[in-house]
């Protein structure tokens, strides 16, 4: 799997600069690099230094790095291609069930535009998750720590996607994809996403259906997964405000029973910015998951039913790069969070400092014509 996935790649861009000067005359190629660093602290001091329930910036009392990535587009007229491998604590937590050298892709795909003359775009490889309105570029976020929903969430896909304009402003989107959040298939059984994305003025509206087999070697007896999400982000002058909700069902067979678990989300976030270089975010949500389907719980509780609340002061020190500081509480119906010193208990208090920079060019290449002068 990892072969072709970086195959792919060098064969597109390959393919596309020596055999496809016929179709496109001119490609943009662009190279970012993105390194985002952090210092967490977590009040209930957890003992193997990697905060639960998080999997984006995660290590307490621990000056590390979350997302180091660089980032490379080769886009033209009708072929496209990214390639984006990372390190960090993030890709240590979120890719831990992959094997390899996919443990660092955050995305590496290849696409083809199906029209001349409209956007109908075919991509393959391991690609975005349209879920959700946050995504593992922390810049580009309200807020620097992500919500439960985004973490019990797939971040990433592999598979293939079918992009649709449908209107000026309405895209359909069409996933047939590996599964929950893995690049190596585990059950050889395919998923679905279905994705609408809204984008009137000012408001971009988002919703998603993923149906899909989620038995595997080590859940046997998990049966079909569906999932709905719908988020909208609001954008006026200098406030913007990002809200989302989904509900999610989980079947299972045990003994001679079939068995339906549900879990569900919401959360609304918000920035104000003061001016250029100043602005402050905050979050509310609350996250149901009272038969652990996605959100395992690390105590003797036997169900995850929590509230958080985030706020954060942001600072553009240049365009690119951004100071960020941020405390964040969670509230828990049982005792789902672990001190050294008291025991299990229902609440749990984190820090948060970041420093991110990007940086990047993009240049055009000018691919040469088949024409002769007949000399």
């Amino acid at each position: 799997m990892k072969y072709y996935l970086w195959g792919i790649f060098v064969f597109v861009l390959f393919a596309n600069t020596s055999k496809a000067q016929n179709i496109d005359s001119a490609a943009q190629i662009e190279v970012n690099g993105y390194i985002d660093t952090y210092y967490g602290f977590d009040n209930n001091k957890p003992t193997n230094g990697n905060r639960p329930y998080a999997i984006a910036s995660a290590r307490h009392n621990d000056f590390a790095l979350n997302l180091a990535m660089l980032d490379m587009k080769y886009t033209s007229q009708r072929i496209r291609a990214r390639f984006a491998p990372a390190f960090g604590t993030y890709m240590n937590s979120n890719y831990a069930a992959e094997q390899g050298s996919l443990r660092n892709i955050v995305e590496a795909s290849a696409g083809v535009k199906l029209s001349a003359k409209k956007e109908i775009w075919l991509d393959a490889g391991v690609i975005n998750s349209p879920i959700g309105y946050e995504n593992a570029i922390s810049k580009n976020q309200l807020l620097y720590s992500r919500s439960l929903s985004a973490e019990f969430s797939p971040y990433y896909l592999a598979g293939v996607k079918l992009s649709i304009p449908v209107t000026k402003t309405l895209k359909a989107r069409v996933y047939v994809v590996n599964g929950w959040q893995q690049i190596t298939d585990v059950n050889h059984k395919k998923s679905v996403i279905l994705n609408l994305e809204y984008k009137p003025e000012n408001w971009t509206v988002n919703a998603s259906v993923y149906s899909g087999d989620e038995r595997n070697l080590g859940s046997v007896n998990l049966r079909n997964r569906t999932f709905f999400d719908a988020n909208a982000t609001y954008i006026h002058k200098a406030f913007k405000t990002q809200f989302g909700a989904s509900y999610g069902t989980q079947k299972s067979f045990r003994g001679n029973s079939d068995i339906t678990s549900h879990w569900w989300q919401a959360n609304v976030a918000a920035r104000y910015s003061f001016t250029n270089k100043v602005s402050l975010s905050a979050r509310a949500e609350l996250f149901d998951d009272e038969n652990e389907v996605v959100a395992m719980v690390v105590t003797p509780s036997s169900s995850f039913y929590c509230s958080s609340y985030t706020i954060g002061v942001n600072y553009n020190i240049t365009s690119n790069a951004l100071f960020r500081f941020e405390t964040r509480a969670y509230f828990a119906d049982e005792k789902i969070f672990y001190n050294p010193n008291r025991g299990i208990v229902e609440s749990s208090v984190v820090g948060l400092v970041s420093l991110v920079i990007n940086f990047g060019t993009s240049f055009t290449v000018k691919q040469p014509s088949n024409s002769t002068n007949g000399n």
